[in-house]
C-alpha cells in the first residue's frame, strides 16, 4: 500500500463539493508535467484530501529512479510495465489510482517500439491533469539538481502534453489551495458512479 511521505504532505483546507455516492470503480487519475512542475506535490495533496472519503486509493509511480546514469531502456520498460500492472490490479480491485506521471513521454525519441507497446498496454486514464508552469519557474525549482531541463526541452515536453486528448490544464501560478480544490472536485465528479 502506498503512503504519502509526511514531509511531502500539504495540509491545506479546501472546500470539497461532495456530489453523492460512496463507491469508486477503479479509476485512473494522472498528473503530467516536466520535472519541477508540481505533479508529485499535487498527487500527494489529492491523495491526502481524499482521506476524508470512503475511497480505496493508491499512488503508483512510473518513474525509474537512478542515482548517476540513466537506466537502460530495458529497465525503464520493465519499470513502466510493472506500474501498468499495478494500475490494472487497482482497477480490478476498485481502487482509485493516482499517478505523478504516466506513459506519454516514455520512449518518445529512442526505442519508439517500446513506447508503442506501452501505449497499447496501458489503460486509458479517466482524467489527465497537466501541470502548467513556465520554463523559468521549472528551472528555478530544479536548480542544483542532476536533470536540469533546458527551456527548449520543456517547450518540447509541453507539445507532447498538448497532444493528450481531454487533458485538463492546471495553472501552477494559482495558490495550491485553489488548484487542490479544483482537482479534488474534478476527481470526485468524474470518477463517481
Amino acid at each position: 500500500m502506498s503512503q504519502v511521505s509526511e514531509s511531502k504532505n500539504i495540509n491545506v483546507q479546501c472546500r470539497i463539493v461532495w456530489v453523492g455516492g460512496d463507491l469508486f470503480k477503479g479509476k485512473v487519475i494522472v498528473f503530467e508535467g516536466p520535472d519541477g512542475s508540481g505533479k508529485t506535490t499535487m498527487a500527494n495533496a489529492v491523495y491526502t484530501a481524499l482521506e476524508k472519503f470512503p475511497i480505496k486509493k493508491e499512488i503508483v509511480h512510473f518513474a525509474t529512479h537512478f542515482k548517476k546514469s540513466k537506466p537502460s531502456a530495458l529497465k525503464r520498460l520493465i519499470t513502466r510495465n510493472c506500474s501498468i500492472l499495478k494500475v490494472y490490479w487497482n482497477i480490478f480491485l476498485g481502487k482509485l489510482t493516482i499517478t505523478d506521471r504516466y506513459i506519454y513521454l516514455t520512449f518518445r525519441k529512442h526505442h519508439q517500439i517500446f513506447g508503442k507497446i506501452l501505449k497499447f498496454l496501458a489503460p486509458k486514464p479517466n482524467i489527465v491533469f497537466v501541470m502548467k508552469v513556465s520554463p523559468e519557474e521549472i528551472r528555478k525549482r530544479k536548480i542544483g539538481q542532476r536533470d536540469l531541463l533546458s527551456n527548449e526541452m520543456i517547450k518540447e515536453l509541453y507539445k507532447v502534453y498538448d497532444s493528450i486528448p481531454n487533458k485538463i490544464g492546471i495553472d501552477t501560478k494559482k495558490p495550491i489551495k485553489e488548484n487542490l480544490e479544483f482537482v479534488v472536485n474534478s476527481v470526485l465528479r468524474k470518477t463517481l458512479i
